[in-house]
């Protein structure tokens, strides 16, 4: 049943980085990079009982945290045209999130959840603490970085970091936090109409392919790696050889377009380089044309 809201505390802002940090590590554009906006929310949640169906209404909390609003909110709307209605109506007004699991073995091992919103809109993710800071340690560098690149950069637009902790209100156990990011997705919600085929790809072949049982569950869905990639490529190229269009075949986008590319593809390793961050892939589409 829908909560019922009770009252909402005022908010209070946090400074997340500890007191003995030095004024160098601040930039001198200096944003909202290093704080939060926090509240509470104080609701009435309705439990319908599975053995008698008898209601049971429990007072909880919801302690929110916004990071770096500021910065976020210029991100969407001056960086990436997302005007806040658009974004507040995918995140709230579009109905309840999916989940989803995803293929990498990166977020198998940080044991990340991951979620849609119900419009396809955002990719929603839960990071640990660790990652949190990282993050907002590289925030500067990334604002900085997408403000300059925001029409031709290939790097994940990254629309808000939130936190939410909620617990009911006479226990002694105020639950786990649980902290998240929000990103556009890469595909559009009707992708799977058009698009053929989905490609995750390193320039790596260790451990480079799609497992038999996911290409089973999911089909054309599925997320498809170097390896299959190459497999493909290699297999097309055996069926008619010598033909001009077989040996050409494999992700041909033109000299223009892949020097513009290639050029883009710099630019934002050298700000992961900058930031110490090594895992990174590109995502590929393709729509068959036929």
């Amino acid at each position: 049943m829908t909560p019922q809201i009770v009252s909402y505390w005022t908010e209070r802002i946090w400074n997340w980085k500890r007191e003995e940090a030095e004024e160098s590590d601040l930039e001198e554009d200096d944003w909202d990079w290093n704080w939060s906006t926090e509240g509470q929310l104080r609701f009435n949640a309705t439990t319908i009982s599975s053995k008698d169906g008898t209601p049971k209404t429990t007072p909880r909390i919801a302690e929110l945290a916004v990071f770096a609003p500021d910065t976020f909110q210029h991100l969407r709307n001056s960086v990436f045209g997302v005007s806040e209605e658009e974004y507040r109506q995918s995140m709230f007004g579009a109905g309840p999130f999916i989940s989803f699991q995803s293929n990498s073995k990166g977020a198998a091992r940080v044991g990340g959840v991951f979620f849609f919103t119900r419009d396809g809109a955002y990719m929603i993710k839960t990071i640990k603490k660790e990652e949190a800071r990282t993050f907002l340690k590289m925030l500067p560098k990334y604002h900085k970085h997408m403000k300059r690149y925001s029409r031709t950069s290939l790097l994940t637009r990254f629309c808000g970091m939130y936190s939410v902790r909620i617990y009911d209100e006479d226990s002694l156990d105020h639950g786990h936090l649980h902290t998240f990011v929000v990103m556009n997705a890469v595909f559009p919600a009707e992708a799977s109409r058009f698009i053929s085929e989905r490609f995750d790809l390193k320039g790596s072949t260790i451990g480079r392919e799609v497992s038999e049982e996911e290409l089973k569950k999911k089909g054309s869905d599925a997320v498809l790696k170097d390896l299959d990639l190459a497999r493909e490529v290699q297999l097309v190229r055996s069926m008619e050889k010598g033909s001009v269009s077989t040996q050409n075949y494999g992700i041909n986008i033109g000299a223009h377009a892949k020097s513009a590319l290639l050029s883009q593809l710099r630019e934002d390793v050298k700000l992961l380089v900058e930031c110490q961050v090594m895992d990174y892939s590109l995502l590929v589409g393709v729509v068959d044309m036929d």
